[in-house]
């Protein structure tokens, strides 16, 4: 099955779908979220698919990352060896 992204899921709303998104009026450091039923999904589903695409995300910068360590290490070892047949 293809994971969702944030973009199909949108996609996939239905027009119907609203909520409310408002500052905590003692607070306002936090928001309160009004809706419906539908509305909730809607926002579940979304923010499971944003929490997949940061994972998926993360981890090819972690693979891009360490694959330059990778060869810094490979390029240290050479430098090395090249000084030790000095």
């Amino acid at each position: 099955m293809k994971r969702k992204t944030p973009d199909s899921v949108c996609a996939e709303a239905h027009d119907k779908i609203k909520f409310k998104v408002a500052p905590l009026p003692d607070d306002p450091t936090y928001v309160l979220i009004e809706g419906d039923k539908e509305a909730f999904k809607f926002l579940a589903r979304l923010l499971d698919a944003q929490a997949e695409a940061r994972t998926i995300a993360a981890s090819r910068s972690a693979r891009r990352v360490q694959g330059v360590r990778d060869l810094h290490e490979v390029h240290r070892s050479e430098s090395i060896y090249t000084a030790c047949l000095a």
